[in-house]
Parts: structure tokens; C-alpha cells; sequence
């Protein structure tokens, strides 16, 4: 299918959207629960062109990108050393598993209690992340090619070299997409964790206080936000991603 063709078609479903969102507005006819199309996107540009607008984004964006970050780096830190060492493999497969099955909104309500608004985001973020990244890593290094491990220690072989002509290709495999959805997973539980502790400076705030006032558009409005940094953040991490590792190989 053409580039033109794509964008045509998407164009035409998402209008279509708007068309389903706009008959089901109008047969409630509850402008809290599912307010206009109009009333929604006018809202939307009414936030667009304040500044407190884009400051409650990007500190959103700030929380949760830590926490995304802290995800990852202790994922590839536990997979390195569950790699090597079977005991400590069990024990954080029981501590992984824990952390993947319970629900969001109790990990959320703990680290509220412990920790305070601020830092729930950014912990619930790295919650989520984790478990992820660390079990696709490890489906990683089971599957790296013992011969050839076994001849880069014949040749003795550096720790970065093996890294880039070994580990590396093997991993990236399973890290290269668990890296990208995990994002979108980050953003989202971030969010709901912003929502629930009431995160001064937060979307998730505005999300909150717009229920509570009864504010449908406007509530509508930000959930919108949510939904398009999703995908932007999404779309720029995987170019990003995309050419960084590009890069290296041809390096």
C-alpha cells in the first residue's frame, strides 16, 4: 500500500470516529459523560495556547520519563546478574511475577501512602517497565548462540567487544520491541497513578479535577492529550531508537 493511500485511509477512519463519537454524544445527550465533538476540540485549543497547559504536560512527561529510565536500567542490571547466577534467577522470577499480576491501583495506593504524590508516578512508571524489559531480556540470553560464545572465548574476546558482536545482535531482537511498547505502558500507568494521588502540576490532575467538576469537554480534552503524546512519544522513541542502532552497527 502507497504512503498516500495510508494516510488517505486513516484520514477516512478517523473521521469516521468522529462521526460515531458525535451520534453517540447527541443519542446521550449528556455533555458530561460524552460531550460534542465541537464542544471537546474547542476546549482542547482553549488549553493548547496556555502555558500552564504545556508546563502540566511536560512535568508529566518529566515523571514519567525517570521512571521509565529507572525501568530499563534496572531490568538490563537483574538480567546481567540473574543471567549468571540461577538462586538469584528464581528469586527475582518470583519478585517479577508479583509485579506483573498485581493490579496497578494497589501498587499505586502503596507507594502513595510511602512515598507522596510526586513520586508515585515516577515509581509506578518503573513498576511497570521492568518486569517487561528484564523477562525479554532474559528469553534474550537464552537464546545466544553457545558455540560462538565459546569461540569468543577461545579468541579471548574483550566484555565490549562480545557486547557488540554477540550480546547485542541477540538481544535486540527481544529489547527492540519490549523498549517500544513499554513506552506507551509507562505513559499510561504514569497517568493513572498521577490521577489517583491527585499529582500537583499533572495531567492526570486536570483529568481528576474536570471529573469532579463535572467538566465533560474539558475532561475529554486532556484524556485527548494523553492519547496523542502517547503516540507521539511512541513514534519519535522508535526513529530514535531506530537510528541510534543503526548507527552502531554501521560504527
Amino acid at each position: 500500500m502507497s504512503t498516500k493511500k495510508k494516510i488517505a485511509l486513516t484520514v477516512f477512519a478517523f473521521l469516521i470516529l468522529l462521526l460515531i463519537w458525535e451520534v453517540i454524544s447527541r443519542i446521550v445527550d449528556i455533555q458530561f459523560a460524552v460531550p460534542s465533538v465541537g464542544d471537546t476540540f474547542t476546549e482542547l485549543f482553549k488549553l493548547f495556547v496556555t502555558l500552564d497547559y504545556w508546563k502540566k504536560i511536560f512535568l508529566s512527561l518529566l515523571r514519567i520519563a525517570a521512571g521509565y529510565i529507572l525501568g530499563v536500567i534496572f531490568a538490563v542490571i537483574l538480567s546481567l546478574i540473574t543471567y549468571k547466577i540461577e538462586f538469584i534467577n528464581i528469586c527475582v522470577s518470583i519478585v517479577m511475577t508479583i509485579l506483573k499480576s498485581t493490579p496497578v491501583a494497589s501498587f499505586i495506593m502503596i507507594f502513595w501512602i510511602i512515598s507522596g504524590s510526586q513520586t508515585t508516578p515516577v515509581i509506578i512508571a518503573t513498576i511497570m517497565v521492568m518486569p517487561i524489559v528484564w523477562q525479554n531480556l532474559m528469553n534474550g540470553y537464552a537464546q545466544i548462540n553457545k558455540q560462538l560464545l565459546e569461540v569468543c572465548s577461545v579468541f579471548n574476546l574483550g566484555f565490549l567487544r562480545k557486547l557488540k558482536i554477540l550480546y547485542f545482535p541477540s538481544l535486540l531482537a527481544f529489547l527492540l520491541p519490549t523498549l517500544i511498547d513499554s513506552v506507551g505502558l509507562a505513559w499510561k500507568a504514569g497517568i493513572a497513578a498521577e490521577i489517583i494521588t491527585y499529582t500537583s502540576n499533572s495531567i492526570g490532575r486536570e483529568i481528576f479535577d474536570a471529573k469532579n467538576s463535572f467538566l465533560g469537554a474539558e475532561m475529554f480534552a486532556w484524556t485527548i492529550t494523553v492519547i496523542i503524546f502517547s503516540l507521539i512519544i511512541e513514534y519519535v522513541f522508535k526513529k530514535l531508537l531506530f537510528k541510534g542502532i543503526k548507527y552502531e552497527f554501521n560504527s
